[in-house]
């Protein structure tokens, strides 16, 4: 080999060096801006999601807050209603007391009845 086959050798290795680099610089610039643009809509994107993720926090905290307020009223109207069925079986007493006087008293009034007719019919 000579020294002109040699610096001939060295100058194409040099070149493909060069080409090598300027490649793999360009191909890092189209990385870059690959990189930049993914980042710039994942940016986007995530700005959308929390936005809809706030959404649905205030959308949460209002059901939330709802089923407090139902859950609420609803125990108080299962005390409306023990009331209600203990004020019933009170009610069912008198009733069924009232019942049994209302028979008793017939009963009397109809022995009174009796008695008085009696004691009309000895007078006469």
């Amino acid at each position: 080999m000579t020294a002109e086959n040699i610096i001939t050798l060295v100058i194409a290795v040099g070149g493909l060096i060069t080409a090598i680099w300027t490649a793999r610089s360009t191909a890092t610039k189209a990385e870059l801006e690959s990189l930049r643009k993914t980042i710039e809509a994942l940016q986007f994107e995530n700005g959308r999601l929390q936005v809809q993720n706030d959404l649905l926090r205030s959308r949460v905290d209002e059901l939330e807050n709802k089923t407090q307020v139902q859950d609420r009223a609803s125990a108080c109207l299962a005390d409306r209603v023990r009331e209600l069925e203990a004020e019933n079986r009170d009610l069912k007493k008198q009733l069924a007391v009232l019942e049994a006087d209302k028979v008793r008293l017939e009963d009397e009034n109809r022995q009174l009845l009796s008695r008085i007719s009696a004691l009309e019919k000895g007078k006469s």
